[in-house]
C-alpha cells in the first residue's frame, strides 16, 4: 500500500524548472521543448495527473497566433506550436513493488486519456520519482527509448485553494 505521506507529497501543482536529456549517458539538447521550457504538472487528490510543457524560444512560439487563426496560411505557425509543446492527462498510480520509501519510487501516468501526441493516448508513462526532503522539489526520470533518459525537475507551487 502507498503510504499517506507519498500521496500527500504528490497532491498539488508544480512548475517546471529544468529538463535534462541524456543519450547513452551523454547530455543532448532537447529539440522539442528547447533550452528553457515552461510547464506545469498537477496531481489531484482524485488520482489524476495533467502535464503541459512548451518551449519558450520565440522562433518556436509565434506570439501573434490566436485560436481564431485558421486556414493554410497559418499551418506553419500551428505546426511550430505543436512540434514544441507536449501535454497529456489521465489517472496516476504507483508501482508498489518499486516504492523505495515515502519519497522515492515509481509513479505511472496513465493509461492516458488525452495527449497532444495521439500515439500516447492509452499509454502508461513510467517515471522514477524522488522528492527533496522538504517535499518542495520533485524529480521525475523517464526512459524515452533509444537510450534517451528524460530528467525533469519541478518546484511545488504555493497552495491556491484560498481564492
Amino acid at each position: 500500500m502507498v503510504c499517506p505521506r507519498t500521496l500527500s507529497l504528490f497532491n498539488g501543482a508544480f512548475e517546471l524548472l529544468n529538463i535534462t536529456q541524456l543519450q547513452n549517458g551523454t547530455p543532448i539538447p532537447d529539440t522539442t521543448t528547447g533550452r528553457h521550457p515552461n510547464g506545469m504538472i498537477v496531481y489531484s487528490t482524485g488520482g489524476y495527473v495533467s502535464v503541459l510543457i512548451h518551449a519558450t524560444e520565440p522562433e518556436w512560439r509565434p506570439t501573434n497566433l490566436t485560436v481564431l487563426d485558421r486556414g493554410s496560411q497559418f499551418d506553419a505557425q500551428w505546426a511550430l506550436v505543436g512540434q514544441h509543446s507536449a501535454a497529456y492527462s489521465g489517472p496516476f498510480s504507483f508501482n508498489e513493488s518499486l516504492l523505495l520509501n515515502d519519497t522515492h519510487g515509481e509513479i505511472m501516468h496513465g493509461p492516458l486519456i488525452a495527449a497532444s501526441l495521439p500515439s500516447n493516448i492509452g499509454s502508461i508513462q513510467h517515471r522514477n520519482f524522488s522528492f527533496s526532503e522538504d517535499g518542495e522539489y520533485l524529480n521525475l526520470v523517464g526512459d524515452l527509448g533509444q537510450g534517451i533518459i528524460d530528467m525533469l525537475w519541478w518546484k511545488r507551487l504555493k497552495d491556491n485553494s484560498d481564492i
